[in-house]
């Protein structure tokens, strides 16, 4: 199954800055450090099954959300949705109305650059550069990248940072608890940085 391919050119543009200021400058005064996930939509919280690249699939959503709250992660938005404000506007109202009511939207920090496409491993990566330049006040100790593209494959310093979703699935049960296993959740804090 595919998706169905959308004329994107008509969709209003979302120009909202990378760094969401406000939210950053309430984190720099609630704590020190933060864990990144820098989600990717299409093959994470929807699949090919919705036929849609516009949908999402409320159980991938459910499992995502349940995974940003146990871990106590923000979110950055590396997907291409990122790009067209309806998306976004559609993204932030999910993460915020899902099924098993874990408000996530206002873990949202940010969203990548785009530099070329299918060149997220480097968009996520000067993401990173960016927020430590422009937050050195806040520590980013544990990151991952959870998409349907091998970002592991396509950069080195994505290795050992990525959840790798596919297309016909989405996000399931199993990556709940890799993604545990890469930056640990409440109960049981793991780091990755120096892996």
């Amino acid at each position: 199954m595919n998706y169905v391919q959308l004329d994107l050119a008509h969709i209003e543009r979302d120009t909202s800055p990378i760094f969401d200021q406000p939210r950053i400058g309430d984190l720099a005064n609630e704590r020190t450090s933060v864990k990144l996930i820098f989600l990717d939509v299409d093959g994470v919280l929807n699949s090919s099954a919705e036929r849609l690249a516009t949908s999402i699939n409320e159980k991938c959503l459910q499992r995502f959300c349940h995974m940003v709250h146990e871990t106590d992660a923000h979110i950055v938005v590396s997907s291409t949705w990122r790009k067209h404000k309806p998306f976004m506007e559609k993204l932030l109202f999910s993460l915020d109305n899902n099924a098993n009511g874990t408000p996530v939207a206002h873990r949202v920090l940010g969203k990548t650059v785009e530099i070329a496409p299918f060149e997220r491993p480097a968009e996520i990566l000067q993401w990173i550069r960016d927020f430590k330049k422009g937050f050195p006040s806040i520590q980013v100790t544990d990151w991952i990248a959870v998409d349907d593209m091998p970002l592991a494959n396509m950069h080195p310093k994505m290795q050992g940072h990525c959840v790798l979703t596919t297309i016909q699935a989405g996000f399931l049960n199993k990556h709940i608890a890799e993604s545990f296993g890469k930056i640990g959740h409440r109960d049981s804090p793991v780091s990755v940085m120096d892996r």
